[in-house]
């Protein structure tokens, strides 16, 4: 393994394998000179083939966080030389492309501080960028904000990842969202450069994201393009059935508002 490539770490689960190829196929425009990328996700497609440095796969009965945790473990395991790795979730690999002299310098900043965490944002924000380190921009996350342990796209230390999950189990929060709510004695940070991606990432809350595919109108974006547009086809009627519900949800809601107010029950 190339010791100056600093390695990709992916965690995802079987629903979101049919993305994976083509968006690490992607990588090879938006992130010519990207390390080797690890696959952490469940064994209900255990033959499927992914185009990852090694794919790791686990009891699809175990969450989002206990997989990431055994993965993470095992990935220190065999490969103890690696102290630094980039976790990034599955539907947030680079749409398109980066600046990768800019990340160079990030990384050396990374590498130079000795920080634990660092997160890319990939919305708009207001943070105070404030600490200037080889001429890129940080911050430190403030220890009231409440996703202080966000995730996305960012550079960790392997050890602290692990000290994470841990603390994770222990607080049970199992999903990626719950894991954002963790706090712990390490200072984390956030780089001034902006993840290429959209807010939420291409899959957003189990649809996928219009604005990924608006995004991803270029000759060598069409592969995954293609891919999440015949998806959002095959999701026109769940999207359409979760509305019906939610109108009659809503008429229910009325009808009892109604009959309280002019019956008095």
């Amino acid at each position: 393994m190339d010791s100056e490539k600093i390695p990709i770490i992916i965690p995802t689960y079987h629903k979101m394998e049919r993305f994976l190829n083509s968006a690490l196929n992607l990588l090879q425009h938006t992130w010519p000179s990207h390390g080797p990328t690890f696959i952490f996700t469940d064994d209900i497609y255990r033959g499927q083939i992914l185009n990852a440095c090694k794919t790791f796969r686990f009891d699809s009965k175990l969450n989002w966080v206990e997989i990431l945790y055994k993965g993470i473990k095992l990935f220190r395991s065999e490969y103890p030389e690696i102290s630094n790795i980039y976790l990034i979730l599955d539907d947030l690999v680079p749409l398109t492309s980066l600046n990768e002299e800019k990340m160079k310098l990030i990384e050396k900043s990374f590498i130079e501080r000795e920080w634990q965490y660092l997160y890319y944002p990939h919305y708009n924000n207001d943070y105070k960028f404030d600490t200037n380190v080889n001429n890129s921009l940080f911050c430190q996350t403030k220890k009231e904000y409440t996703y202080y342990s966000q995730i996305g796209a960012g550079l960790i230390k392997v050890d602290y990842l692990i000290q994470l999950c841990e603390l994770a189990l222990m607080k049970e929060a199992y999903t990626p969202w719950q894991f954002e709510f963790l706090k712990s004695d390490e200072n984390h940070y956030i780089t001034e450069y902006r993840w290429p991606s959209v807010k939420d990432g291409f899959s957003k809350s189990k649809f996928i994201n219009n604005q990924a595919i608006d995004m991803l109108n270029y000759p060598e974006g069409q592969a995954l393009r293609k891919l999440l547009k015949i998806q959002k086809k095959k999701e026109l009627r769940l999207r359409a059935y979760r509305w019906i519900l939610q109108k009659r949800k809503n008429l229910i809601h009325k009808a009892h508002f109604f009959k309280k107010l002019f019956l008095g029950c």
